[in-house]
């Protein structure tokens, strides 16, 4: 028995083998390209669809259906009979997916790397069906980059907190949602935009999330920054910490601090083998009775700073990226700032989603946890990339 190819995942490999041929396609040409793209068997490739009109070839249903959905969308040239060819808009589409548009371009037997804004793929996840959402989204930034557009600070606002309203309907009752923010300086002015502060109250007021807790990621390894006001006019400290919001939609969510217990220090090992502490006061005041803390644990209790270096430059996913040509994502973040909240709000079989997966740090941590997981990426190129932080042996190419 054959597994038919679905519609949905027919569009992206249509226009990209249309990309390929700028004069365009006949309509037979632009179907085998894309059995071809897809690597469809001869069985997949003949297997037929039986309608009240008569039998066909579903392949070739299912390419043109994708075809009346391109042009529609402005991506197709329509005006020609059997010449397939994309618009202008379609090749500018390729590299970032518009409005609409929701691929899924690879999968894993936990998860599925998705292609859409995020606004567009929300539409398509059901209700209290998350039980984390764990992402870095864009910062309000002044200059435009590969990866953002410059906004204002009360555009974005309203643009995340808009779309923090999905988040809030797709988590379940006691999920958590973890935003990865950084700081952000006020134009041509050596102080900070509190645009972090007015989110988070936004997002409490409004939409009725609890803070469950704030944590910090201290990277070592980030340069000093901003430039102007840290190492030209000296004015200014390294910014070297980003903040963790841990939010929730009840205050009482899932959590288990036992599950991201951390290895016990030198100190606390030697304080163990000694059976504990001998019973003596600190310069606190506080008095601690002889025993205390001379029971292994099997680890300390994580505390809301999280020291990560971001130094990789030779790991899989680099490889990945140089062998085949693809750039690698210039704002990744460790997997040693996901891994530990993963643990602590999630169990086995849970669902994690980041919603602006970049290089799908967050989705390979998931995959590895055995969690089930959803990244969506609006970049077709950094979701290619990150296909290098996946077992090949494990994937299955959608698009």
């Amino acid at each position: 028995m054959t597994t038919r190819t679905r519609q949905s995942q027919l569009l992206l490999p249509l226009l990209e083998v249309l990309d390929d041929a700028p004069k365009g396609m006949t309509a037979a040409e632009a179907v085998s390209a894309v059995a071809d793209h897809l690597k469809l068997s001869e069985e997949q490739r003949r297997e037929t669809v039986q309608l009240p009109s008569g039998t066909y070839r579903a392949l070739d249903r299912d390419v043109r259906w994708c075809r009346q959905k391109a042009v529609l969308a402005g991506h197709m040239d329509g005006s020609v009979h059997n010449l397939w060819r994309l618009t202008p808009k379609g090749k500018k589409d390729l590299r970032f997916a518009m409005p609409g548009i929701v691929v899924t371009v690879f999968e894993t037997e936990n998860g599925a790397a998705v292609w859409a804004q995020a606004e567009s793929a929300f539409g398509h996840i059901e209700d209290q069906s998350l039980n984390l959402i764990f992402t870095s989204p864009p910062y309000p930034i002044l200059t435009a980059k590969d990866y953002q557009t410059a906004d204002d600070v009360g555009t974005y606002l309203d643009w995340l907190t808009g779309l923090a309203r999905e988040f809030h309907r797709c988590l379940t009752s006691d999920g958590s949602l973890i935003l990865n923010l950084g700081d952000a300086w006020q134009p041509g002015r050596p102080t900070l935009s509190l645009y972090q502060e007015r989110l988070i109250l936004k997002l409490v007021d409004d939409l009725g999330f609890h803070v469950a807790q704030r944590c910090h990621w201290h990277n070592p390894a980030a340069l000093p920054s901003p430039a102007q006001w840290v190492t030209v006019k000296r004015v200014r400290l390294a910014q070297k910490v980003e903040s963790l919001w841990w939010l929730s939609r009840s205050d009482t969510p899932k959590a288990n601090n036992r599950h991201c217990l951390q290895p016990y220090s030198d100190a606390m090992q030697k304080r163990l083998a000694q059976g504990g502490e001998k019973g003596a006061a600190r310069p606190s005041g506080h008095v601690l009775a002889k025993g205390a803390f001379g029971a292994d644990n099997g680890g300390s209790i994580m505390s809301n700073l999280v020291i990560a270096p971001n130094t990789a430059s030779n790991g899989a996913y680099q490889r990945y990226c140089r062998d085949n040509g693809l750039p690698a994502h210039p704002a990744r973040f460790p997997e040693a700032i996901v891994e530990p909240f993963i643990k602590l709000t999630t169990e086995p079989g849970d669902t994690v989603c980041d919603p602006f997966a970049g290089s799908l740090t967050t989705a390979a941590v998931a995959e590895r946890l055995q969690r089930r997981w959803i990244a969506i990426e609006q970049s077709l190129t950094y979701l290619r990339g990150g296909v290098g932080r996946f077992e090949p042996d494990g994937l299955r190419v959608a698009a």
